[in-house]
């Protein structure tokens, strides 16, 4: 009887909540608010929405970067440096996207080996706010620093010479920033994981960091 009053509950909750609403939940309350998102009938259009916001968020960000003449490392596509940020303002989003659904699918599948009870869209979902969240630590940095250079406050060729030499205030920021952004990526995949799918303990940590680790892996490969 609990649990038909807790999802009810939980299906109540969902109905009051939007894209942005989850967003701020998902910090205060991570596991209850994966609860709740799964009782929601949109779920899976509010998780594309997540994914598409930082998608675009970052797009719009590195198009500043590009008309502040910024330089990426070195990229692993064949794309000129000097031309690089210009394209992959282009490409970002798309490949966020793609990103989260080829991790959802993985994480899927390893469920499935390890007795999961969920569906793919449930994964799919929940796994959207699981990119998202942790992306906003990033992003947010990202575009303070993209609006300062393309405004010309602050220098590119000067922040990109200061993050690369270790003990400066800004590479120390750099990598605290970058550390706290894998963190939420491992810490977020197996709780959304082990609510979509119905696991707990060490399989819900290896299907979630399996798909945490895929995401970012072949994010890496087109994000300089």
């Amino acid at each position: 009887m609990s649990r038909v009053s807790n999802a009810a509950s939980a299906a109540t909750r969902a109905a009051r909540m939007s894209t942005w609403a989850y967003f701020g939940c998902l910090v205060r309350h991570p596991r209850r608010t994966w609860a709740d998102l799964l009782a929601d009938p949109a779920r899976l259009r509010y998780g594309f929405a997540a994914v598409v916001v930082v998608g675009v968020g970052y797009a719009i960000t590195v198009a500043g970067i590009a008309l502040s003449d910024g330089l990426p490392s070195t990229p692993w596509l064949t794309i000129p440096r000097s031309h690089y940020f210009t394209w992959e303002a282009f490409f970002i989003a798309p490949v966020t996207v793609l990103c989260w659904i080829l991790a959802a699918g993985v994480a899927h599948l390893l469920c499935k080996l390890l007795h999961g009870s969920g569906t793919f869209d449930d994964t799919l979902a929940l796994l959207g706010y699981a990119v998202a969240v942790p992306t906003l630590i990033t992003l947010i940095p990202d575009a303070v620093h993209a609006v300062f250079t393309a405004m010309g406050w602050l220098s590119r060729a000067a922040w990109e010479q200061a993050v690369s030499e270790p003990g400066t205030p800004d590479f120390l920021f750099l990598w605290i920033d970058m550390l706290a952004y894998a963190a939420g990526l491992l810490w977020f995949f197996p709780l959304a994981v082990a609510t979509a799918q119905r696991l707990h303990g060490w399989r819900a940590v290896v299907a979630g960091v399996a798909g945490a680790l895929v995401y970012q892996g072949v994010y890496v490969i087109f994000i300089r």
